[in-house]
């Protein structure tokens, strides 16, 4: 489990280590738009966005206070009509816009399996599993000395 206070401490170098390892698979084009961390009156969330080929991809990490885990916001093509499996309508709570939410429900008992993680090392790999189902073109690959 990760706490909203430790979220936020560890959101920024979390942002930093994706931007530098986020890659698209071999066959596709890929570029940031555009990506920053921001404090709304206390509440943290990265948001990155992608040209991926033609599409155009948001990506949206802050912290559910209900599910006491990170949660993932994305868009597709600014159309949250472009629905993604697992995924419900959502407003952001802090950026106040329509995205999809990939449903945090089991995800405090998936990632309890992953026993004494540090805080860092936590939202990476939460990341990577959630990336998963939100663009299979997509890949997050932290190598070991990024942690040290």
């Amino acid at each position: 489990m990760i706490t909203e206070k430790t979220f936020n401490e560890n959101l920024p170098q979390f942002h930093k280590l994706t931007v530098e390892y986020l890659a698209a698979t071999e066959s596709k084009t890929f570029s940031f738009e555009s990506n920053y961390v921001k404090d709304y009156h206390g509440k943290w969330c990265s948001y990155i966005s992608i040209r991926l080929d033609r599409d155009y991809l948001e990506l949206v990490v802050s912290y559910n206070e209900f599910y006491e885990s990170p949660v993932l916001h994305h868009l597709r093509n600014h159309d949250p009509a472009d629905l993604v499996g697992h995924s419900d309508l959502d407003i952001h709570p802090y950026i106040q816009r329509t995205f999809l939410l990939l449903h945090p429900c089991e995800t405090k008992e998936l990632m309890n399996t992953l026993q004494q993680v540090v805080p860092l090392r936590y939202l990476i790999a939460w990341f990577g599993i959630h990336l998963g189902f939100v663009s299979r073109e997509l890949t997050l690959r932290v190598p070991e000395s990024a942690f040290i």
